[in-house]
């Protein structure tokens, strides 16, 4: 049963908790990165400083959207805080609810982007490679075919000195 069904053994603070469709649509674009960030970091609690590193919410803005979070019953602050490594204060922790890791299932689907292994990136890196090899010999093939246009083109007298000089240009620049 969903959290937006009646549900006999809910408590009254949990039946005070928006509906899933209401936080999806006023959940906006920090708050998705906040929730798709404890997805893609695989920790069960974050602090401050590592949520602001990897998301793009502003920092004066951050505290108020996990504030609002928590308010939905998606995330709850931790007891305890942790050093960051940055001096100053210890940052305040949070983490995911059971609630906040239903509504991602439901409402998120899959995280926004994926953490990839560095075997994955050179994996990449040879795929990209290789179409780039691919995309050189096309256009290689391509000013050989604009070169064969203009010259059986004007050996023919299909197509004018002008058009076949300007298929030669065209050769040339993929060169």
């Amino acid at each position: 049963m969903s959290p937006d069904q009646s549900d006999p053994d809910t408590t009254s603070a949990e039946s005070d908790l928006p509906s899933f469709k209401t936080i999806s649509q006023s959940l906006g674009k920090p708050r998705k990165e906040l929730l798709t960030t404890f997805l893609e970091s695989g920790r069960s609690v974050m602090n401050t400083a590592q949520l602001r590193e990897h998301t793009t919410v502003a920092r004066g803005s951050t505290l108020h959207h996990l504030e609002k979070l928590v308010e939905w019953g998606l995330v709850v602050e931790e007891d305890g805080r942790e050093y960051h490594g940055r001096g100053g204060r210890d940052a305040r922790t949070w983490a995911l609810t059971d609630r906040g890791e239903q509504f991602c299932a439901d409402h998120l689907g899959a995280p926004l982007s994926e953490f990839v292994s560095p075997e994955d990136v050179a994996e990449l890196n040879a795929e990209v490679t290789e179409a780039m090899e691919r995309v050189s010999e096309i256009e290689n093939d391509l000013a050989a075919v604009l070169e064969a246009v203009a010259d059986i083109g004007e050996s023919t007298g299909y197509i004018s000195n002008e058009t076949a000089t300007g298929l030669r240009k065209k050769s040339q620049r993929r060169n």
